[in-house]
């Protein structure tokens, strides 16, 4: 059994394959601390959400966490915030490391390999050390792949593996160049919806207040109806859809203007699909959208056609067959049984 894991800023996806079925998990990236007291404890009681206690703080994570939003009024924090993980938050990093554990199974045989996709971000300050470290700790051999390589592994095998990839998240949005499965050109903007719900709170003033009278910006509320989104991209309905839709117009052109002109070397010079990837890329019209600000740009590559795929598994999916060519490739090399298809 291999297992692809993608732990993304918005949330974190596991995806295994138990002989013929492939077995989904997923939970919000998001937690949640509370003071311990007694009424704190009754109300999640009766309400039947999860918690552990540790040094006098009440920690909710994933679900638990989002759910807990509307009985506090104190809204759930991410876990890897920009897509990185906390430096200086040790109950974050004990939280990120019990997440983990809840989506992956104890593995089937010592050191079997987890394909990991990782946040954005998450190179700096160690964040990779730290969460491959965990997966070491549930027994299994991390295998970390891109984020674009994982897209192009789960969406692209009828072309080779070869085209572009669009990836966009909660910290980040990212473009790159695919050819036979390896990225040879990628541009990245280290900003994604998160930032842009923050933004939106701030301009209209939208705060929740929680028992204590401390303020936070209410950005559930902002995430909710960009989620729900009145309209199309391409004609929004109101002016917080307009200013939503310039928004991924900036990410874009940006991403664009950077891509054109000749491209990396190893770049096809055959028409090939776009493929999107991410929540983000879910919202109504965005793929006329899309086809409309390429149109103004000159790309070193012809776009035949633009693809969205589906938002919740397509990098865990990516990652398991990562784990695969990787177990594949290992067994090879001693004599055994080669590489299981993923449907």
């Amino acid at each position: 059994m291999s297992l692809g894991l993608e732990l993304g800023t918005d949330a974190v996806r596991s995806l295994r394959l138990r002989g013929d079925r492939l077995i989904a998990r997923n939970a919000p990236s998001r937690y949640c601390l509370l003071a311990d007291a007694p009424q704190v404890r009754e109300l999640l009681d009766k309400s039947g959400l999860a918690y552990a206690v540790c040094d006098g703080q009440i920690a909710l994570l994933g679900d638990a966490a989002v759910e807990a939003d509307g009985l506090f009024g104190r809204p759930s924090l991410p876990l890897l915030p920009d897509g990185k993980v906390p430096a200086e938050d040790p109950p974050a990093r004990q939280i990120i490391a019990a997440l983990v554990e809840s989506l992956l199974p104890a593995p089937g045989a010592p050191g079997m390999i987890c394909g990991l996709v990782l946040p954005g971000a998450a190179d700096e300050d160690g964040g990779p050390d730290f969460l491959t470290h965990l997966i070491r700790l549930r027994g299994y051999t991390p295998a970390v792949v891109s984020a674009a390589r994982a897209a192009a592994l789960a969406t692209l095998e009828g072309q080779r593996f070869t085209g572009l990839t669009l990836v966009m998240g909660s910290a980040s949005v990212e473009m790159s160049f695919v050819r036979a499965g390896r990225v040879v050109g990628a541009t990245r903007i280290d900003q994604g919806t998160d930032a842009l719900d923050g933004d939106v709170a701030e301009r209209e003033e939208l705060y929740v207040y929680d028992a204590e009278g401390h303020r936070y910006r209410d950005e559930k509320t902002v995430r909710q109806s960009r989620e729900e989104f009145a309209g199309t991209l391409t004609s929004p309905a109101g002016p917080r859809e307009k200013h939503i839709a310039g928004c991924y117009a900036g990410w874009i052109d940006t991403l664009l203007a950077e891509a054109s002109g000749e491209g990396p070397a190893g770049v096809t010079p055959e028409a090939v699909p776009l493929v999107c990837v991410g929540p983000p890329t879910q919202i109504p019209g965005f793929q006329p959208f899309l086809a409309g600000r390429i149109a103004e740009t000159k790309l070193p590559v012809e776009v035949s056609q633009i693809r969205v795929a589906d938002a919740d598994l397509t990098l865990a999916r990516g990652a398991l067959i990562h784990a695969e060519l990787e177990r594949a490739a290992a067994v090879s090399r001693t004599g055994g049984a080669g590489m299981t298809r993923v449907a």
